[in-house]
C-alpha cells in the first residue's frame, strides 16, 4: 500500500512533523493517496495514520475506510487517533451516528 502523501512513509512522516512544525493545532490524515480516492477499491493504510500518529504531539484524526461504529473503534484501535473522519458513508445512511444521540 502506497502512503497518504507520498510512496516514500519517510516523506509522509515529515511532512507531518513540518506541518506540526509550522503550527498546525490539528491533523487529519487520510489513509489513502489521491489516486487511491476510490474508497470501494483502495483500503485505507492505517498503518501509515499510526505511523503519522507517533511522530506528532498534535491531536491526529484518521479518515477512510470508516462506514460504521465498528470501524469507528476498530481504526481508533489501530491508528491510536485522537479521533476518526467519515463522509461519504455517513452521506448516504447516518444511522451510524445514532448511538451517539440515542436515535
Amino acid at each position: 500500500m502506497q502512503n497518504p502523501i507520498s510512496p516514500n512513509l519517510q516523506d509522509t512522516l515529515s511532512y507531518a512533523k513540518m506541518l506540526e512544525d509550522a503550527g498546525c493545532s490539528l491533523l487529519a490524515v487520510h489513509g489513502r493517496t489521491r489516486d487511491e480516492k476510490d474508497g470501494k477499491k483502495f483500503r485505507a493504510n492505517w498503518e501509515t495514520i499510526k505511523a503519522v500518529r507517533n511522530v506528532v504531539k498534535i491531536p491526529v484524526l484518521a479518515n477512510g475506510n470508516v462506514r460504521h461504529i465498528d470501524d469507528v473503534h476498530s481504526c481508533l484501535e489501530a491508528t491510536g487517533a485522537d479521533g476518526v473522519l467519515s463522509a461519504d458513508p455517513l452521506l448516504e445512511n447516518p444511522a451510524p451516528l445514532c448511538w451517539i444521540s440515542n436515535c
